[in-house]
């Protein structure tokens, strides 16, 4: 069984709201969903970034099955190149790697954007 990520509670929000939201952002914000999907490259081992495979069990960087696909799209974005826009949309769908974002996320920068968000909903 898969251990669960945990991260540091913000100030404020439960980690319901945290998730949430993240998951909301990638799912709808092409920005968004192109940073995660490099950010989660990012974390992926040296070895994986090249053979573009998942094979450390670290709870970081794409799964066994979304590597391959996700790891090709990741470099295309780092080199600047244009997405398809069905490659467009399957970034959406990085929206489950929620809490491994929020683990490793600049906190300033995620607190600024939980406080805007729920600041104009609630």
């Amino acid at each position: 069984m898969a251990t669960r990520l945990k991260f540091e509670k913000f100030p404020g929000y439960t980690n319901v709201q945290v998730e949430s939201f993240v998951k909301m952002k990638i799912g709808t914000d092409l920005n968004w969903a192109k940073h995660a999907a490099v950010k989660i490259f990012s974390l992926q081992t040296k070895n994986e970034r090249c053979i573009h495979a998942s094979v450390t069990k670290d709870n970081y960087g794409f799964s066994k099955y979304d590597a391959p696909y996700y790891s090709v799209l990741a470099c295309k974005l780092r080199k600047k190149s244009k997405l398809t826009p069905g490659q467009e949309r399957k970034l959406f769908k990085l929206d489950r790697y929620a809490r491994q974002l929020i683990s490793v996320c600049d906190r300033t920068k995620m607190q600024k954007a939980l406080d805007k968000y729920y600041g104009e909903y609630l």
